[in-house]
């Protein structure tokens, strides 16, 4: 790169002399001075390597697809519950709704006529409606001040797009986590930090068993000091699980083990009032559902209005996540760049506060400290 702008610096003093001496030539001295400074002005400024332009050049689709990506890589467990992501657009307090499916009743064949079809049960009968509102409108604002761009703001990007996709992972995350309460939750037990170990889990199995839990997927959110446990354990140090063995991951992940598919340390598990310390589930424990936020798109158009504002949505193809991002110029006088990440979301729990084996109260086992 530098042997080519050796060249073309070289090409340029080449052509300007060789301008100079011709229009001396042709109009003389001052007219030659004249109109060889503005071939340099000209031809410097095309040859010049672009500075500080990175930001502008950064449309808002590019910036939510780097989010999407940091949002995946933070937050694996959410794929692991029941989740609704879809494109379409919402209202504030909207609400989305969710089914769950129960088991029929098995009857005597009759034999004094109806055959078949007597006590046969309603098919929507069988599924009981969960509303879900949206009543999460997150975003993540960032300013880009007109004096950052002419300097090297790479790096500055970079770091703040990392941070709104950590941020809205975090938001979400300790939202549904915090939705784990004995009011949502019935079934539980209370283990010290220092007593948890490979037991513990098999007990918590053992009783999402009882509970018709789902056989083939289960999974579990552990704080930092029960994960700290299980290392120790010398069950699951042992050479026949090698490979559970974090390496240069900081944050554990145990996989296939005493019958859950995946179990993800969280480093802000709340504690809250109940001490909760471990969540063993199958995915109908907790629900989420996301939407795009409204934008003034179409109702400007309609009115013929200017939008002084870009908008740009992009969905996930592995999980359907749609987020909205928001680019804008200040017009007030300071011209700073300003982006958002915007995301709607809800999040149900369990028995939504219906009592012991109301709804999903079986799909969930708590674990707490005290």
């Amino acid at each position: 790169m530098n042997k080519i702008r050796n060249f073309l610096s070289f090409a340029l003093v080449a052509v300007t002399v060789a301008f100079a001496v011709k229009a001396f030539a042709l109009y003389g001295p001052v007219t030659a001075i004249i109109a060889t400074a503005l071939v340099w002005l000209i031809a410097s400024t095309l040859f010049e390597a672009p500075r500080g332009i990175l930001l502008l050049t950064l449309s808002g689709t590019e910036v939510v697809q780097r989010v999407l990506g940091a949002f995946k890589t933070v937050l694996p467990a959410i794929t692991r519950m029941s989740t609704d992501f879809s494109a379409e657009r919402a209202k504030y307090n909207q609400q989305i709704m969710a089914r769950i499916a129960s088991i029929p009743a098995v009857q005597d064949y009759d034999t004094a006529g109806g055959g078949y079809k007597t006590n046969a049960a309603n098919a929507t009968t069988l599924l009981t409606d969960v509303p879900i509102t949206m009543n999460k409108w997150r975003h993540v604002p960032i300013q880009v001040k007109i004096a950052d761009v002419a300097k090297s703001v790479f790096n500055l990007t970079e770091q703040a797009i990392i941070n709104c996709g950590y941020a809205l992972a975090k938001d979400v995350m300790d939202t549904v986590l915090g939705q784990v309460l004995s009011a949502n939750f019935s079934y539980s037990q209370v283990t010290a930090n220092a007593d948890f170990n490979l037991s513990t889990l098999n007990a918590a199995n053992a009783q999402l068993s009882k509970n018709k839990a789902s056989p083939f997927s289960r999974f579990g959110v552990i704080n930092s000091d029960v994960a700290q446990q299980l290392r120790e354990d010398p069950r699951l140090s042992s050479s026949l699980f090698y490979s559970q063995l974090n390496g240069e991951t900081p944050l554990l992940e145990y996989r296939n083990v005493a019958g859950f598919r995946s179990i993800y340390e969280y480093p802000d598990l709340p504690a809250n009032a109940q001490s909760l310390t471990a969540f063993l589930f199958d995915p109908r424990a907790i629900a989420v559902a996301t939407r795009v936020p409204q934008d003034p798109t179409e109702v400007a158009a309609a009115f013929g209005l200017p939008l002084f504002a870009k908008f740009d949505t992009v969905t996930d193809p592995d999980t359907g996540l749609t987020l909205l991002s928001i680019m804008w110029i200040d017009p007030t006088g300071s011209f700073d760049v300003y982006f958002t990440i915007a995301i709607m979301y809800g999040v149900v729990a369990g028995s939504q506060g219906g009592g012991a084996n109301a709804l999903a109260d079986k799909a969930g086992y708590r674990i707490t400290s005290a």
